[in-house]
């Protein structure tokens, strides 16, 4: 009976290497995704806190616009906007925007501060080289850019 068992276990010895051969590449890369998911989603809600927080001061005067963002960024890690305008700024690194902007009330009309901020995540995890691997070159380089928008009236 001992001898059975171990014909049993020496035959089948290699089959759960090959099936974590198998099987594990596909969840390295799901575990990449759902960490590059949590990163990307987090950094969206920063942001989009930050122009809100920055529209709010830019339409009140009680502070700059960008030391409002800042308020707001500098904890999450992102670093101090540059005031250009661009919307895809570089890795690493995000912009803010300020425009006045006229909203039609009624018969009358008001003034509203926008803010935009844009932040260029990069990954933290191969996914991205991964992806472009699998996908071709389709644009989705070493890292994604968040956009937000937010505005206030006076």
């Amino acid at each position: 009976m001992l001898s059975w068992i171990r014909r049993r276990v020496s035959a089948e010895g290699g089959n759960a290497a090959v099936e974590l051969a198998l099987v594990f590449p596909f969840f390295l890369a799901l575990v990449m995704g759902i960490i590059e998911f949590g990163r990307v989603l987090y950094f969206k809600q920063v942001i989009t806190n930050a122009a809100r927080e920055s529209s709010r001061a830019s339409a009140t005067g009680f502070e700059s616009y960008i030391s409002a963002a800042n308020r707001v960024l500098n904890p999450a890690g992102i670093p101090t906007p540059s005031a250009s305008c661009s919307s895809s700024p570089s890795e690493g690194s995000a912009s803010i925007c300020r425009t006045i902007v006229t909203i039609p009330v009624g018969a009358a009309s008001t003034q509203a501060h926008q803010v935009d901020i844009a932040y260029s995540a990069a990954y933290i995890t191969p996914l991205g080289a991964l992806l472009n691997l699998i996908v071709g070159d389709a644009g989705l380089g070493s890292g994604i850019t968040l956009t937000s928008s937010a505005v206030m009236r006076e």
